[in-house]
């Protein structure tokens, strides 16, 4: 994995913009691993993926992550500042996959972000469970109807499997006590940041670029310190 450029990761935002989240996050990866095939990428399990995008992060914008949550209850805004390590789970399980459950022996392969995308229109989460299972799932012995109850055991087994996948932190208002988990999406997470990131560089180019008649690919190709000087001195 290599660091974006500037240039790089302004293409990236661009190519990303009228895309869904998980083409988002592929689009991403995809730039910062050119030597290796969108679709090899788009077939990494969810954790996998996601541990390559918090490492993305880390080289891309440092390894202090900040992000703001709502307590469910109260809705006393909390604000959280962490490492990246911290998020940093176990590898996915790369062994073969299977459980016996409820009469049923059900060998199966981890989600990855093609699943995510084909899923992605169900209605609820039982839709979008079920239509995983019948995408993920190699064998069933006996092949007869799944019960609900079994679909939620496998789920529960491939996250398991990837817990990279399903990162969760632990969390406990100040003001009312309420304990919950609130979910760490990195791929929402970095591509926020990055979406933040974009718009902050295209008014710095658009302020240098009325001032002094420099082309987007000059600025752009400024460090970040010598542009801020510039603007520094167009405020006087």
């Amino acid at each position: 994995m290599s660091p974006l450029s500037t240039h790089a990761l302004l293409t990236a935002w661009d190519l990303g913009q009228p895309q869904n989240p998980v083409a988002r996050a592929l689009v991403l990866l995809s730039a910062a691993c050119p030597g290796i095939a969108p679709s090899a990428l788009a077939e990494l399990s969810i954790g996998e993926r996601d541990l390559q995008l918090l490492c993305l992060r880390e080289i891309t914008f440092g390894s202090r992550l900040s992000a703001l949550a709502d307590c469910p209850i109260c809705g006393e805004r909390l604000e959280l500042d962490f490492d990246a390590a911290q998020m940093s789970l176990s590898p996915p399980n790369t062994a073969p996959l299977s459980i016996d459950t409820g009469g049923y022996h059900i060998e199966f392969r981890l989600p990855n972000s093609a699943d995510l995308v084909a899923v992605r229109a169900a209605d609820d989460l039982a839709v979008a469970r079920r239509r995983m299972f019948d995408r993920c799932i190699t064998k069933i012995v006996p092949g007869t109807e799944v019960p609900e109850s079994v679909v939620e055991a496998v789920a529960a087994a491939m996250a398991q499997a990837d817990p990279q996948g399903d990162v969760r932190l632990a969390m406990e208002c100040p003001s009312c006590g309420q304990p919950w988990e609130e979910i760490f999406d990195i791929a929402s997470f970095l591509w926020i940041e990055v979406h933040t990131w974009a718009l902050r560089a295209l008014r710095e180019v658009h302020q240098l670029a009325v001032a002094y008649g420099w082309s987007e690919a000059d600025i752009l190709a400024m460090s970040p310190w010598r542009r801020q000087v510039y603007l520094e001195l167009l405020a006087g």
